[in-house]
């Protein structure tokens, strides 16, 4: 069983990499020394580890092979290669929703690609990524359907043994907590500690304004997030 989540895992890098090396054939080494950082780093490799993680790998490696394969369309304009990458789209849906951020690279994909194309050419292809969305929209509902809504829980005491943001009456107040536990998830990208597998009672506090971390935390993201406007 973990056997085959390595296998995904492997699959996964893979197109990762031919992804990458499409776009930018000038950075293999540099392509290369990122993803292997990637399959060391600790978060990541608690989803191979994790059997229950499969949903995760299986959508995330659907929507790389999607991203690949819409690479290759926008070189090659073979209309069955954009059908395929729909297809495996909707596919990883099946396994976990999160394969749908994958189409918000596409139109990233094509910009990079066609910089200097015509207004005429902007407008085809922005009827067009309307029709994918539209598709993939589509699927989603057709999916909740077959599937049904997920069952909700009794009390908010019980939602808050899996999340403790249940107990917050709403985002202004569960704002300092989702802050720190994103400080969190930073700390275990980099640092190879136990890591907390999910956010519920007894494992993470509810944290107020007045609390060190929250700020400690907020400066963190400002900067993050400067630096990576700034260098965009």
């Amino acid at each position: 069983m973990h056997a085959h989540n390595v296998l995904w895992m492997i699959a996964f890098v893979l197109l990762a990499f031919l992804s990458f090396r499409k776009l930018f054939p000038q950075h293999q080494k540099l392509i290369s020394a990122a993803l292997a950082l990637y399959i060391v780093m600790p978060v990541h490799a608690e989803v191979v580890a994790n059997i229950r993680s499969r949903d995760e790998l299986i959508s995330a490696t659907l929507g790389m092979a999607s991203l690949y394969l819409y690479i290759r369309f926008e070189e090659r304009k073979k209309w069955y290669q954009l059908l395929v990458a729909l297809l495996l789209i909707m596919t990883g849906m099946l396994s976990k929703l999160d394969a749908i951020t994958y189409v918000g690279m596409w139109p990233v994909v094509w910009y990079y690609k066609n910089e200097k194309l015509k207004p005429a050419a902007i407008y085809k292809a922005l009827a067009r990524f309307t029709v994918l969305f539209f598709i993939v929209a589509l699927s989603t509902k057709i999916q909740k359907i077959l599937v049904g809504k997920p069952v909700e829980k009794e009390t908010a005491d019980v939602g808050a043994i899996g999340n403790v943001l249940h107990l917050t009456s709403g985002y202004i107040e569960a704002l300092p907590t989702k802050l720190y536990l994103l400080l969190l998830y930073l700390r275990n990208m980099i640092w190879p500690t136990e890591l907390v597998y999910y956010s519920g009672n007894n494992q993470i506090p509810i944290l107020s304004y007045n609390n060190g971390w929250f700020y400690i935390a907020l400066v963190v993201w400002i900067i993050a997030i400067a630096f990576t406007l700034r260098e965009g």
